[in-house]
């Protein structure tokens, strides 16, 4: 169901009315505090997604932001061996257990999918060679924003606004000169919220149009996940072929529920929402009780609904060798334990 029934159920129960703005507004945001919660306690159907990725030259994958979290990787080439996830602080541990499998280590968030070249930043007119691409139908109010990072750790603003370019469909326009070398870039965002008009936004080489940043129709900023996949052997030289490509299963980002038409991205949990919105109105009136009960209607709701899901389906039991029986294979090749 849509987010005109979750709101008219919920706000019939604390007394409040979707039609009004101000009233409307508040609604929301229980709803998609409560949206977010319940995302995150279960794997839900609708909520997965595999695609494909090719691997960079400097040995990382960049996923983009309707990427939440990654529940699985493997080469597409090859064996198909599934990865491991491991922490970043693995590495700088004396840890002497074998692995069985590559692993794959989450570095965070970038605005940029790709590395910038030492051509760009390192010249004196670097942010010069930079453009924003964008699709779709721009204003007069509509502006890009660059956030570079200097050789002395400050940050400029480099802004694209609309009233500098013409109003146009698919247009680009040149980032100014900043005059100095930079290091990195901070952040690329736009400053105002996107339209039905507005399209994909991209910051491009302005020479060879390579994508080193791109900001969703949908989104306010660019921003990519960046994965590690430096321990197993991939060339350098980042072909686009299938033996540099990772096929990933992940959790999807969850988008905010803003329209009447809107929908949770799984099915049969409308009612399950009501009951979050109503524990979560309630601890901020104070009322703990009565916030616990919704809280384990909600939850009692949910373990039925997974149930329901689970029946039917075969359910595989995955065995793995336990790093204690890795001993013998350690004594037998004198690691030290």
């Amino acid at each position: 169901m849509s987010v005109e029934y979750i709101l008219d159920r919920f706000g019939k129960k604390v007394g409040m009315v979707p039609s009004d703005t101000n009233q409307r507004a508040l609604l929301l945001d229980y709803l998609n505090e409560a949206a977010q919660e319940l995302y995150e306690q279960s794997d839900m159907p609708g909520c997965l997604e595999e695609a494909e990725f090719y691997v960079q030259g400097d040995k990382t994958v960049a996923l983009p932001s309707n990427v939440y979290t990654i529940r699985g990787m493997r080469e597409k080439a090859g064996t198909n061996v599934p990865w491991d996830t491991e922490a970043l602080t693995a590495r700088y541990r004396d840890n002497n257990w074998a692995s069985d499998n590559y692993k794959f280590r989450v570095i965070g968030y970038s605005p940029l999918k790709v590395s910038l070249p030492t051509s760009i930043t390192e010249a004196a007119n670097g942010t010069n060679k930079l453009k924003v691409r964008w699709y779709g139908v721009t204003t007069t109010d509509d502006d890009y924003e660059v956030v570079v990072k200097t050789t002395h750790s400050e940050s400029y603003l480099v802004s694209v606004a609309g009233t500098a370019v013409a109003v146009a469909a698919n247009g680009t326009a040149t980032l100014a000169d900043l005059g100095v070398p930079f290091t990195d870039i901070v952040s690329f965002t736009r400053t105002n919220k996107p339209t039905a008009t507005v399209g994909l936004a991209q910051l491009i080489d302005y020479t060879d149009s390579t994508v080193y940043a791109e900001i969703p129709s949908n989104s306010m900023e660019s921003r990519f996940l960046i994965v590690d996949v430096s321990e197993f052997p991939f060339s350098s030289s980042a072909a686009q072929d299938d033996s540099h490509t990772l096929q990933v299963l992940y959790k999807k980002t969850l988008p905010r529920l803003q329209n009447d038409v809107d929908e949770f991205p799984a099915v049969g949990y409308d009612n399950i929402l009501v009951s979050k919105c109503m524990e979560l109105f309630l601890e901020e009136q104070g009322k703990m009780e009565e916030a616990i009960l919704h809280d384990r209607k909600a939850t009692r709701s949910l373990a039925r609904r997974q149930a329901d899901l689970e029946r039917g389906q075969d359910q595989r039991i995955v065995f793995k060798r336990h790093n204690h029986d890795k001993l013998a294979w350690l004594a037998t090749h004198r690691h030290r334990l």
